[in-house]
């Protein structure tokens, strides 16, 4: 087994586990009708476009390069396309979820309003349509696509283009960094502003009871941009000459990596999604109970 191939197959456990965290976030939300609120319709589809995302890395991306497919390799721009749709929505629908809580916390009279279903209905329909046009035009109509490299093991747009060279630094790379350092510093002051409500109402136990699930809520958010934000410091502090390595883990197993700790992060942090879980789980073992008993 040549080299790529055989560091190729750290990607199969992380893309597994990510489909696992995050396509039974998409199921419990969409089934269950009694969690249903903005945060959660954010957090759904975040969850999803994660698993569809790791999704193609397990089905597509892993298999290529094990099985050094030169088929699949020829063809790994359309599979780049539909990663880069996934990532580019999600990552806008992050941004939006750290809004999102910013009007929880320091607007809450107008939350209801600003963040209704409908309203965030709209906003993520608006993030859909830009990221696929977006994507659509630089991928086929720029012809910039997101192919990968067996000779460098990693899948970057073509830089030789002059306009995909632009692309892939100014539109691509510099606007998601200030969307993940603006990320940061939301919620940021959300978690500080959480903080002090809930030490100033320390002994009033309803209030301490909403600024717990807000800040429950934050630490699934925060942490989540921790993640975006270590996987774009990569690129910060690896040298452009690294060996393969070093670039493979930090390209294709950091963005499948940050896929996975989302969906991790929405089952650790989130008690209405745990709780749920649990319940399967419960009710699982008791109708096995039933059922030898019987």
């Amino acid at each position: 087994m040549q080299e790529p191939q055989f560091v190729g197959i750290s990607l199969l456990p992380i893309s597994l586990f990510g489909i696992v965290f995050n396509w039974t976030v998409t199921f419990i939300i969409i089934k269950d009708k009694s969690i249903s609120s903005p945060f959660m319709l954010l957090t759904v589809v975040k969850s999803f476009c994660d698993a569809v995302y790791l999704t193609v890395y397990f089905l597509y991306v892993t298999p290529m390069i094990v099985l050094a497919n030169k088929f699949m390799i020829r063809y790994s721009g359309h599979a780049g396309y539909l990663l880069v749709v996934c990532y580019e929505i999600s990552i806008h629908t992050h941004f939006l979820t750290s809004l999102n809580r910013f009007s929880a916390v320091f607007f809450p009279f107008s939350y209801k309003i600003t963040f209704s279903i409908r309203a965030t209905s709209i906003y993520l329909i608006v993030i859909a349509i830009f990221s696929f046009s977006m994507m659509t035009f630089v991928i086929y109509g720029l012809d910039c696509k997101l192919e990968y490299d067996p000779s460098t093991w990693v899948a970057f747009y073509d830089v030789t283009i002059p306009v995909c060279g632009w692309y892939a630094y100014y539109a691509d790379f510099m606007k998601n960094v200030v969307v993940i350092l603006a990320d940061a510093i939301i919620d940021i002051v959300t978690l500080l502003k959480v903080q002090k409500m809930r030490r100033q109402f320390r002994d009033g136990k309803r209030a301490d009871n909403y600024t717990k699930k807000e800040a429950d809520f934050l630490k699934q958010t925060f942490g989540q941009g921790i993640c975006y934000l270590m996987g774009y410091a990569s690129y910060l502090v690896v040298p452009a000459n690294s060996n393969k390595y070093v670039t493979f883990f930090m390209s294709l197993v950091s963005w499948a990596l940050i896929a996975m700790i989302d969906g991790l992060f929405t089952i650790v942090y989130n008690s209405e999604i745990r709780t749920k879980i649990w319940k399967k789980q419960e009710a699982t073992v008791g109708s096995t109970v039933v059922s030898v008993n019987n």
